[in-house]
């Protein structure tokens, strides 16, 4: 149970940072601290 949750982590991460880089390149200011600060 505790491994499935880890990976469904995993893709709401993946998907999230998917999301991030399209809101990156639309603004394309601030994006690399913007991504470090989520980390």
């Amino acid at each position: 149970n505790f491994q499935k949750k880890n990976n469904v982590m995993k893709i709401m991460n993946k998907i999230r940072k998917k999301r991030w880089k399209i809101k990156c390149s639309f603004t394309s200011d601030n994006c690399n601290d913007g991504s470090e600060e989520r980390r």
